[in-house]
């Protein structure tokens, strides 16, 4: 099952590379951490919207809300340096996921942080029996920013044969790509 897959684990997808985040689910941020999960849903909610949303200084929302907001699927945390330093949230289903959103710090990007996220994801969801995995370029008109990363993340894969690409309409206002992994 899914949460037996990931509860509390730590993947260190490269421990030969010096600076490689921990993987985690959000259990096991928190536990890794030492805080709450709680703790763990705020730090992704304020890189939410620092990162993806522009605002500078997010102010803090109440437990309730972070539950509804990231309680729907899945989330795998990146951690470096005692802190959240990215995340991702998905949601799956049967054969087929739906990744919702990536980010990661402005402080950490181009240390391939998104990279052993997308592959901890990957080698997930195979492991429960995914085949295809949507990735929403717009939503509601509305341009996904992390669409160039996962454009060249997945060129690459097809290149090596890993994966499968192609462009597809996603309903009425969205549109994006579905992955075979």
């Amino acid at each position: 099952m899914f949460t037996e897959k990931i509860e509390g684990e730590s993947t260190e997808n490269n421990p030969e590379q010096k600076d490689s985040p921990q993987i985690l689910d959000v259990e096991g941020a928190a536990k890794s951490l030492g805080v709450t999960k709680a703790d763990i849903l705020q730090s992704i909610y304020q890189l939410e919207e620092r990162e993806i949303g522009g605002v500078e200084n997010p102010s803090e929302i109440s437990d309730e809300d972070l539950a509804k907001k990231y309680d729907f699927g899945g989330e795998l945390v990146a951690v470096m340096d005692g802190k959240v330093v990215g995340y991702l949230y998905f949601y799956y289903r049967k054969e087929q996921a739906d990744l919702f959103e990536t980010a990661v710090s402005s402080s950490s990007q181009k240390k391939h942080i998104g990279t052993y996220l997308m592959d901890e994801l990957i080698e997930t969801l195979r492991g429960v029996g995914v085949k295809k995995l949507n990735l929403t370029s717009t939503f509601e008109g509305v341009e996904n920013p992390s669409m160039g990363f996962y454009q060249k993340y997945f060129n690459g894969r097809e290149e090596r044969g890993k994966s499968k690409l192609k462009f597809t309409q996603l309903g009425a206002y969205n549109k994006g790509f579905e992955v075979e992994i």
